[in-house]
């Protein structure tokens, strides 16, 4: 091995790291701009994807009340409201805006239900946070911009995990003591299609933070935790491996930066070297283990067993898989229909088949994929959002990017 390259020589531009501040940016955000609610946002390109932070720190989500504008409560309720959310929410009103409905809990919050999917929660004292909502298996699910969920079989709000280390974390099954500690500490936790939530009331980044601290002898900042990692092949210092899920993982040593090299083909020298090297970490991956988790209808269509393994079953009328960029997911459901789970929250919903044991899906917007050739965007209609096609790109990881012109619905 002596002659060998550093293995992880393609992975300079990651290690790089996104500078501190910015998050993923909502789908068709490319460049600067200022919201709906005043607040500044400076938007840069990192790895083909976009990020976004308030450029002006005082800045937040709050604005000052406007009820003037605001519509208000009325007694018919609009013909287009799904049932999902008449299901899932009770009470709804309909509004002086034919296009909206709204929801009145009992500490005096609005929510507010538009016609093209939008949602809007304005609390009592003013305070507003924009997101979106969807229905899935006739369940309204409504994600908000800072990352809540609320699914209306379960009557609550869940806050989603997005610290990218936890979620490497939570994949690794392995370690017991670590699963035994969260049970304890953040009992709300739950996993739902392969995304961990847990209840608004649980300080999960407390205890995360104290838990590293805990394990790096007292300190959450120092150097990370490598306890059953294996060492890089090539006599590297800056790398550590592992076998996460039948799926090779690395770690940098300084930065503890977690990533999947299995599935990403630029990495596939450096997967044949620990292959190699370490023949038994793979020997007890179930490659069948897939057929576990998919519901019994899915024999009947092979063309969507090409995604992968699937991802642990919740419910027999769906089967889901990670993307190819390892963090987004693909829903089939048994009725043919289908839906894209965006990392950041965004839900893109379509019709799959098979034809000639090829896959065949078809977004609402008219995106189509064949599972011979991939994406075809070239027929994306435009939505409530003006998109401007000229503007889109295809980023490393498949994903469409859309320059929109965001108005302002209220």
């Amino acid at each position: 091995m002596g002659n060998a390259n550093n293995i992880m020589t393609n992975i300079i531009l990651e290690q790089q790291g996104l500078p501190d501040g910015y998050k993923r940016a909502p789908r068709g955000i490319t460049e600067d701009y200022t919201d709906s609610n005043g607040v500044k946002w400076k938007v840069i390109k990192f790895l083909g994807k976009y990020y976004r932070k308030k450029i002006n720190s005082s800045a937040t989500t709050t604005t000052t009340v406007r009820t003037d504008n605001d519509p208000q409560p009325t007694t018919e309720l609009p013909s287009w409201v799904p049932d999902c959310v008449k299901n899932g929410v009770k009470s709804l009103s309909g509004t002086t805006d034919p296009n909206k409905v709204v929801y009145i809990n009992d500490k005096g919050d609005k929510w507010y239900f538009s016609k093209n999917g939008d949602f809007l929660y304005i609390f009592k004292s003013g305070r507003r946070i924009n997101g979106d909502y969807v229905c899935d298996d006739n369940d309204v699910v409504i994600t908000t911009e800072d990352g809540e969920v609320y699914r209306g079989k379960n009557k609550k709000w869940l806050k989603k995990v997005t610290d990218s280390e936890l979620q490497k974390k939570l994949k690794d099954k392995t370690d017991t003591n670590f699963w035994e500690d969260i049970k304890i500490g953040v009992p709300s936790l739950i996993d739902k299609a392969g995304e961990w939530f847990h209840d608004m009331g649980d300080d999960l980044k407390k205890w995360w933070k104290e838990w590293r601290k805990k394990e790096n002898n007292g300190n959450s900042n120092s150097s990370c935790n490598t306890n059953g990692w294996l060492k890089d092949p090539t006599d590297s210092k800056k790398y550590v491996f592992k076998v996460i899920e039948c799926k090779w993982y690395t770690k940098n040593v300084s930065t503890c930066k977690e990533f999947n090299i299995s599935d990403n083909p630029k990495y596939k020298s450096s997967v044949d070297i620990l292959n190699r090297e370490y023949p038994n970490e793979l020997k007890n991956c179930d490659k069948n283990q897939s057929s576990v988790n998919e519901p019994s209808w899915v024999k009947e269509h092979s063309c969507i067993k090409g995604f992968g393994p699937a991802l642990p079953k919740n419910s027999d009328s769906k089967v889901s898989f990670k993307s190819a960029n390892g963090v987004d997911i693909l829903n089939f459901y048994k009725n043919f229909n289908f839906s894209y789970e965006h990392e950041n929250g965004i839900i893109e919903n379509g019709t799959w088949k098979c034809e000639n044991n090829i896959t065949v899906i078809v977004t609402d917007d008219k995106a189509r994929y064949t599972s011979d050739k991939g994406w075809d965007y070239s027929k994306v209609i435009k939505k409530d959002q003006e998109i401007i096609k000229k503007d889109y790109e295809i980023s490393p990881d498949d994903e469409i990017i859309y320059k929109q012109v965001d108005k302002d619905e209220f």
